[in-house]
């Protein structure tokens, strides 16, 4: 099922990665956001969230998506859902 890609706001981003099980380091000296999971075979997984570019529009959402292991459809699927 496709869905139609559009600008995405910074609370359905850091949403959707909440509910994959991500979590929000806390900020040292940046202005970023690392959100950390851990994958029970070991996988670490790190996603930069850099709120000042809200709305993510298409290349910083594939940057971010790419970070998190995910493909555009799915993550549209799972924002459909929350």
């Amino acid at each position: 099922m496709g869905f139609r890609e559009r600008p995405v706001k910074d609370d359905e981003f850091k949403r959707v990665l909440a509910h994959l099980g991500f979590s929000c380091r806390s900020k040292t000296g940046t202005s970023h956001e690392q959100w950390v999971k851990t994958d029970p075979d070991g996988t670490f997984w790190r996603v930069t969230v850099d709120s000042h570019n809200a709305p993510y529009h298409r290349k910083m959402l594939k940057l971010m998506l790419h970070q998190a292991g995910l493909k555009k459809n799915d993550f549209f699927a799972i924002l459909a859902r929350l």
